[in-house]
Parts: C-alpha cells; structure tokens; sequence
C-alpha cells in the first residue's frame, strides 16, 4: 500500500483509498507548509510518488480508476506548485516573475496556459537558449542522433541569429562529462556551433540528467531548455525537468523516434536486445504484441507531454525521417517552437 505525508495529515495516506485520498486533497493547505529545503525536497518527492501511482493505475485494465487518476493529477498538481513555490524563495535570483506566475496560477488550481496555443513565439520568449542532446546508443537506431544533431544545430543558429545566447550539451556514456559548447552569442558563433554538433558522437548508457545537471552549472538568468531525446529510459523524468523548472527555464521537449520505433513490422519469434545495457528478452508471435507495443508507446509519450505541460512546457514527437525543411519550416512554426 502506498502511503505518504500530506498537507496537515498527521498520519500517513492510503493511495489506494479513494475516501482518505479525497479527503487529503480537500484538506491540502500549500500555506501550511514552512520554506525550507527540506520541504521543498520532500514535496518533490513526494510529487514523483503521485507520478508512479498515476502510471500505476493507468496500466490496469480496463484504463484503471478514472475518478482515482483525476485526483491524484490534482493532488500531485498542488504538490509541484508548492515545492516550485518553495524553491522560488529559496533561489530568488534564478527565477523570474513569469514563471513565478505560472506557480501561483498552480497553487490556486488553475490549470496551466496550453503552450501550444501560447502567443509567444520561442525566441522573444528568452534571452539564453541551453539545448541538452541525448547521445546514448539507442538514438543511434534509425538516424535519430543524426537528425538530433541537425535540430540542435538549427535552433541554435536560429538563436543565434536573435539575440540569445546559445549553449549544447551531448550526453551519451556514463562516468563520463558531457561534451559542452559554453554560452556563446552573434552570428560569429555559427562555426562554433556547427563544429560542436559535427564533433559530437553517440554511444553510452548515461540518462539525460547528466545533460541536465551540466546545464545548470552553468546557466545564468532566463531562457528556455530544449531536451532532445528519444526519452527511451527507464529513469523518471520529474527530477531533470523539475530542476529545469525550478531554475526558470522553459522546458521544450522534442523527442525522436525512428520510423520502425513509431510503427514497426516485426514477424515471428525474435530476441530483442537492449541496446544500452545488453539485456535480451524472447518474443513469440509478436505479430498479437503490436497493439501492447503501441499503447506503451503512446503512455511514453503522453507520460512526456505531462512532465512537460505540468511545468509550463512543450513536447512535440517526430519522425528521425521527416524531411527536415517540412519539420522546421512548417511544423516547429505551426506549433509555435519557432517564428
């Protein structure tokens, strides 16, 4: 039974019980809750606890508790609020007002502005563009690294063309630092940025955090964060994007998928090996196993969009073999990534 702290309940929350659960969402009070480190910590985690119960639920057949689902989105929506609310005044300086407004739109239950009918395009939005690129083996299936590497190098030439500054960081083994490209700014730095993303090699098994971790070492003042990856890992996503968020970063999200990955057309009995970590496991008339592969896939994709949206993101999913010109030109402008 998943238990935990909530608001001013003095004992533990059954998850599990739709009564108590109910009842500690009504009795939640973000006022009640002392700015310390430690709570904002505690309310993080427990954020990622609500995360796992919510994706727990949405595996059970049929679709789960909908009733459930919708209260625990709610529960973890007012918890995220606070501990961002927490590290806002803890680490003023990292935060600027308008993210500030999104938190309190947060604690008081409003739901975020969808950002992707948001009026404000990308590069007036901030003044520092980091672009965290996700270099482990598996985005070497399919030309996904490839087409990773000419995303960041196009964004980042759009940027550089403004008046942001622009920053890149590959990260592919683990045990290893990421390969960075520091802040730069001006047209001059188009070689620089070229040159980084031609050098940049894929292979390894570290997650995105370590991008992520880099990144924020080093950044100073607003912008956003765009995250390039296939988001193919077992490990959750709450903790980078909510050190994203809490830094005042605007977290775009952009995961590419290789057409096989999108819609694959596997016959008989196979062994699938797991490209970063060698583990094998034998399938049999994978044929019945489409439909599975395809709502898992959909969950990873709606669990991204939600990491995303719940901090006043963006997420969008390609294919690694959609013409490039159709996916700067006309897709990244149709949903407001780029002018």
């Amino acid at each position: 039974m998943a238990k935990l702290l909530a608001g001013k309940a003095k004992g533990a929350v059954d998850l599990n019980d739709a009564s108590e659960l109910r009842d500690a969402l009504r009795s939640f009070n973000p006022s009640d809750i002392p700015t310390s480190s430690k709570s904002a910590k505690n309310l993080l985690d427990l954020s990622q606890t609500l995360e796992d119960e919510i994706n727990k639920e949405k595996t059970l057949k049929p679709k789960g508790d909908k009733k459930k689902i919708k209260d625990l989105e709610a529960f973890q929506t007012l918890v995220c609020a606070r501990g961002y609310a927490i590290s806002n005044e803890l680490y003023p300086s990292a935060i600027q007002s308008d993210t500030r407004g999104s938190v309190e739109s947060l604690e008081k239950g409003k739901a975020p502005t969808d950002p992707v009918q948001s009026s404000t395009e990308l590069e007036s939005k901030a003044t520092e563009m980091d672009q965290a690129v996700d270099a482990s083996n598996s985005m070497k299936f399919e030309n996904k690294f490839e087409r990773a590497r000419q995303l960041g190098a196009a964004m980042g030439v759009t940027a550089l063309m403004g008046v942001e500054r622009v920053s890149a960081y590959v990260v592919g083994a683990s045990g290893e630092p990421p390969r960075v490209m520091p802040p730069s700014s001006g047209r001059a730095s188009m070689r620089r940025l070229f040159d980084f993303f031609e050098r940049a090699e894929c292979g390894g098994d570290a997650p995105i955090d370590g991008a992520v971790e880099a990144m924020l070492r080093r950044h100073r003042g607003r912008g956003m964060a765009i995250v390039i990856s296939d988001f193919l890992t077992p490990a959750s996503l709450a903790r980078p994007f909510n050190l994203l968020y809490s830094a005042g970063l605007e977290i775009f999200a952009l995961q590419v998928l290789g057409p096989t990955e999108i819609d694959p057309e596997l016959t008989g009995d196979l062994r699938l090996v797991d490209s970063e970590n060698g583990t094998t496991v034998d399938v049999s008339s994978i044929d019945e196993l489409h439909g599975i592969y395809h709502e898992h896939r959909e969950q990873l994709q709606e669990h991204v969009r939600r990491q995303s949206r719940t901090r006043n993101g963006r997420f969008l999913s390609i294919s690694s073999e959609a013409p490039l010109d159709w996916v700067l030109f006309d897709l990244l402008q149709r949903q407001g990534w780029l002018k």
